[in-house]
């Protein structure tokens, strides 16, 4: 270790009569190096193994004639299975991801979000409407099935 500065008795009101020798010289400390040892403790730590989050357009309601949500969601896919409540019946569990659904503009939206927060996404593909085009006097045919 390098010695930087001597220190006296005289400096200090509170310091002793009389230093040890081994006491004699005073450390410098490197800010720098101590801000980058403090920030990496106390850095975020990812679990082993990521949650899988999965990134959807969600189809549109059964119970509505309008058009399709221009939404796109972000689920997390549950790691832990659910179980019975013994005392009331009740369904419980403790994985806190079960719970998470965003909803974003986009699709790069939702990727950015899943991969900025460590999660592994997995797009799963739209799935275009098929219009089926027929014309209101099908309803009448006589070969009509049903």
């Amino acid at each position: 270790m390098e010695r930087s500065a001597l220190l006296r008795p005289d400096d200090d009101v509170r310091a002793p009569t009389s230093i040890p020798p081994e006491q004699e010289t005073a450390e410098i400390i490197d800010f720098a190096a101590e801000r980058a040892r403090r920030d990496a403790d106390a850095a975020p730590q990812l679990p082993e193994k990521a949650p899988l989050a999965l990134i959807f357009r969600p189809a549109r309601s059964a119970m509505t004639s309008g058009p399709r949500p221009k939404a796109w969601r972000l689920e997390l896919v549950a790691e832990r299975p659910q179980w019975l409540e013994p005392l009331m019946g009740w369904t419980a569990g403790d994985d806190p991801h079960r719970q998470i659904s965003l909803t974003f503009r986009t699709r790069e939206a939702a990727l950015d979000f899943a991969r900025h927060q460590g999660w592994r996404p997995l797009v799963l593909p739209e799935n275009p409407r098929k219009p089926v085009i027929k014309s209101y006097a099908d309803n009448f045919r006589f070969d009509r099935n049903g």
